[in-house]
């Protein structure tokens, strides 16, 4: 997901990151309808809820991480780190 994250410091996308995931959905070829909408075909609305999942679970991830690295608790480091490893393995 080439830069297409959600910014950690807010959860919400950004107008810019939604036309990146749906350009990237459309293989880099939005065609619009007479109202100028986006058009997206089946497919392409299947690859757009991935990419937007995935940014907003990495993000969910990373916040998560910088909560448990951000206490003083025995077992926070295993928790941060458990997230780590959930991260890598999908």
């Amino acid at each position: 997901m080439n830069g297409l994250k959600i910014k950690d410091s807010e959860m919400k996308p950004t107008r810019e990151q939604v036309i990146a995931w749906a350009r990237e959905a459309s293989n880099g070829i939005l065609s619009y309808d007479a109202e100028g909408e986006w058009r997206l075909s089946q497919k392409e609305v299947e690859r757009f809820a991935i990419l937007a999942y995935e940014a907003g679970r990495a993000a969910e991830n990373e916040a998560c991480i910088r909560d448990c690295n951000g206490i003083d608790l025995i077992g926070a480091d295993d928790c941060a780190a458990a997230i780590r490893a959930r991260r890598e393995y999908g």
